[in-house]
């Protein structure tokens, strides 16, 4: 009965506030504002991606990207919420407080407990109220956006609440210190920016760093407004609240109390203690629980790096080295919180992955080349540079703190990531592409090689092939050893060795690749490789222009013939003798992977090009197409005129206008085999050069042959469930009315709405 009694009067209490907040014209107010800038940012993100879909059309979820991620609409609520919330709670006990009327609570039979609660009661209402706006925006997508994904869109405004909510406990708190309200908005307003701003503390201590990275509340909704729910951000928001309201009900009752002070610190002390161990306990990896409502799983990995993560069982520590003087780090140092973890993804399905962050100064390549820091010691540097990014010097560790750290060392000083399990390390860097970072395809692939042995990619040597550390734009350095090349194989979960047909290919090698030989086989090397052929061992095989005669006997024992002529194609744009191929009919016959090898926009640019036939008789191997040339592609005879460009189809010459092959796929039970007809379309050249009109897809033919050769192992593919939110209901010409309903008609309901309670209340 007392339990009932008591909520009735909780219940009381937070009618007759709701009543006085509804009664005052700044609650009215805060509402008409926010409805009106909420559906302009709404309406604004809404135009934005129906004028993109319109313009270049789009696979991407619209659901995201109208509402989800960074800068999203959802995301600019979140922005600015909080400068509404303290007034709306300033005068939630502060009002009693000035007016005398808190006096009457200490003498009647309503405890502080009930007291403070049936005033966050009222404001948490409040906060609901303030949600009818975004709420509305998601059920009008419902019939702008065809399959709306809903659930990650509701987790993102749980995210917006527990922020609202979290903002009203402490607005309730500084209304029960003052009796001023202006002061207690500016309290509640003060205490929310240094929530904010305390992550950027304690970064000389990785204790202090993470204490920091806790209490700090930016961040917290990220996840929701990604469509994540995480257990540790949830119980974030109710150790806010918790504390807050606790401390209120403490500021109320500590008066009507006859408490000795060190009974009133030791209360305090308690409840910190119960809020810091909500915090404990629901921050352990063992008791994590992160889930990603998205439909298609946007936010997780995908099924190929789940198994890889599935076999490692222990403990995976990641370091961060961040070097002071190295620019690839400077976007890590100058973050207001803990660097952004590569690995949120992969901890939603082993959240015990273990981060730490050193940071450090240390001569670099950067120091050495910069004009300014090249002549000063690295003491003078660093406190240099900590003036300028107004840094702490004590959070970087000297090089004599760092002198046994190899892994340093070996990048010569520069950003690296070390990832250590069962006493295994695998090495991520940051790569010189626009993206920078490591996607999913490199760190489950730096993972695998931590979980067993990376396949061998041998490189045939001793006939003149393309090197893989020389300096020629010919050679293959940047998809094979660049460590800065995203699609370098050593990235993408290989080993890379040189090997020769002078010697047994040996067993440790998984597949080889022979790139354009310019001198003649020995009978020697040619009867080991038909033993590797012979074992099933797989290989890519690369010829060029001018050098066919010394690769055919190679491709014979394949049952393939190349042409003594270059392919051209008359182009006003490029050289006659660059082949734009495209990929062949059935290519998803050969393997799946191969889909959208070179389709649509994309090309794989092959300078210098041999067409590939099938011989005449029976072939030990089954050949396959893989790319082909434009269907206006001729075999020229005179390769002179490729030197400006004065080359046309001379059918008497027996030149014929058509569609040659440029690639072959090959299998032979579960051998494989892939033979490319210009060996230059890998080159480091091919690799970095730009061309205007279309895409270059030159990485997809690594990627996608590479996957194939390697049974799908490497490198790892990350195809995702298709979306089903990527079309619109409506267009560009239904904005004005969407822009009209949101932002003109609904504020207007409410104020008319607004009059009509104000104006009741008036008269009552």
């Amino acid at each position: 009965m007392s339990k009932l009694k008591s909520t009735r009067i909780i219940g009381r209490i937070t009618r007759t506030e709701l009543a006085s907040l509804f009664g005052s014209p700044i609650a009215w107010f805060i509402l008409i504002v926010l409805a009106v800038l909420t559906s302009s940012s709404f309406v604004k993100h809404l135009a934005s991606t129906v004028s993109t879909v319109e313009l270049y059309g789009t696979n991407l979820s619209l659901t995201k990207n109208v509402f989800l991620g960074y800068a999203s609409f959802l995301e600019s609520i979140v922005q600015n919420i909080y400068i509404y919330i303290p007034l709306l709670t300033m005068g939630l006990i502060a009002r009693e407080t000035s007016s005398g009327s808190i006096k009457l609570v200490y003498s009647s039979p309503v405890t502080s407990t009930q007291f403070v609660i049936g005033k966050f009661l009222a404001a948490a209402i409040m906060g609901l109220c303030l949600m009818v706006i975004p709420l509305l925006t998601l059920l009008g997508s419902a019939f702008f956006i065809t399959n709306l994904d809903v659930a990650p869109v509701l987790i993102g405004l749980l995210g917006l609440y527990l922020q609202i909510l979290a903002s009203c406990a402490i607005g309730l708190f500084f209304s029960s210190l003052t009796t001023y309200q202006v002061v207690a908005a500016v309290g509640s307003l003060a205490t929310l920016a240094i929530l904010g701003k305390i992550g950027n503390m304690g970064r000389h201590s990785e204790v202090l760093r993470n204490i920091a990275h806790w209490l700090s509340i930016n961040g917290r909704t990220t996840a929701f407004l990604n469509g994540v729910f995480r257990i540790d951000d949830f119980f974030y928001f109710i150790a806010i609240i918790i504390l807050f309201t606790g401390l209120t009900v403490m500021r109320i009752s500590f008066p009507r109390l006859s408490m000795k002070p060190v009974q009133k610190y030791a209360a305090a002390a308690l409840l910190f203690a119960s809020v810091a161990g909500i915090a404990f306990v629901s921050s352990r990896p063992s008791l994590m629980v992160i889930s990603d409502t998205t439909r298609a799983k946007q936010n997780s990995i995908t099924e190929n790096s789940k198994k890889v993560v599935r076999q490692m069982d222990g403990k995976i520590v990641v370091n961060n080295y961040i070097n002071l003087f190295d620019n690839q780090s400077s976007k890590y140092m100058l973050q207001t919180l803990l660097p952004r973890s590569i690995f949120e993804q992969y901890k939603l399905s082993k959240p015990d992955i273990e981060e730490h962050t050193i940071y450090y100064y240390a001569d670099c390549a950067n120091k050495r080349n910069s004009r300014k820091l090249a002549n000063m010691g690295l003491e003078e540097a660093r406190d240099y540079l900590t003036t300028i990014y107004n840094l702490n010097p004590r959070m970087f560790r000297s090089p004599d703190e760092m002198s046994d750290v190899e892994v340093i060392r070996s990048e010569d000083n520069a950003f690296v990531r070390e990832i250590i399990y069962n006493g295994k390390t695998a090495l991520l860097r940051d790569y010189a592409d626009n993206m920078s970072e490591p996607s999913e395809a490199e760190i489950t692939a730096a993972l695998s090689k931590l979980t067993g042995e990376p396949p061998v990619v041998g490189f045939v040597r001793g006939n003149g092939e393309r090197s893989l550390d020389g300096t020629s734009l010919q050679d293959y350095s940047v998809f094979t050893v660049s460590a800065y090349q995203r699609y370098a194989l050593i990235n993408q979960g290989f080993d890379v060795v040189y090997t020769s047909f002078g010697q047994p290919i040996p067993e440790s090698i998984d597949m080889l690749v022979v790139a354009d030989p310019v001198t003649s086989f020995t009978d020697q090397q040619m009867e080991n490789y038909r033993a590797y052929l012979g074992r099933g061992g797989n290989m890519m095989i690369l010829t060029d222009y001018g050098h066919q005669d010394i690769v055919q006997p190679l491709l014979d024992e394949l049952g393939l013939k190349a042409s003594d002529r270059q392919i051209a194609r008359k182009s006003e744009d490029f050289s006659s003798g660059l082949v734009l191929a495209h990929e062949a009919k059935g290519v998803g016959e050969i393997d799946d992977c191969f889909k959208g090898l070179a389709a649509g926009a994309g090309r794989i640019t092959m300078p210098g090009c041999l067409a590939l036939d099938v011989q005449e008789g029976e072939s030990p191997f089954q050949a396959k197409p893989l790319l082909v040339s434009p269907e206006d592609s001729w075999l020229e005879s005179d390769y002179s005129g490729f030197k400006d460009d004065a080359v046309e189809c001379d059918e008497s010459d027996g030149e014929v206008l058509g569609t040659y092959v440029t690639a072959y796929a090959l299998t032979r039970g579960d051998q494989k085999v892939l033979v490319v007809g210009d060996a230059d379309c890998l080159s480091d050249a091919e690799m970095t050069i730009s061309r205007e009109g279309f895409e270059a897809a030159n990485y997809q033919l690594i990627i996608k042959g590479f996957q194939w050769i390697s049974d799908g192992r490497f490198p790892v593919r990350i195809d995702r469930i298709p979306q089903t939110d990527t079309t619109f209901k409506i267009s560009t010409d239904d904005i004005m009315a969407i822009r009209i309903a949101y932002v003109f008609v609904l504020p207007v309901l409410i104020l008319a709405l607004a009059v009509f309670v104000l104006m009741r209340r008036r008269r009552a």
